[in-house]
């Protein structure tokens, strides 16, 4: 009796800690695409602004 307790606690304590990890996973990865999309026009305006200045034309690898 005392082992199926043991067990049951320790079963629902896995399955907590393993849907923080899941949720801090999804929380990393919405904050690393967003970054990324920032950069990236970050970028795209420093090229635009570089063509612009220069008159050469700079290929913008993150137009969609």
């Amino acid at each position: 009796m005392k082992s199926t307790k043991s067990l049951t606690l320790l079963l629902s304590t896995m399955l907590l800690f393993a849907g923080c990890a899941q949720q801090e996973f999804k929380d990393n990865s919405r904050d690393a695409a967003q970054a990324t999309k920032e950069a990236g026009k970050t970028i795209g305006h420093a090229t635009r602004d570089a063509a612009k200045e220069t008159g050469h034309f700079f290929r913008d690898i993150f137009k969609d």
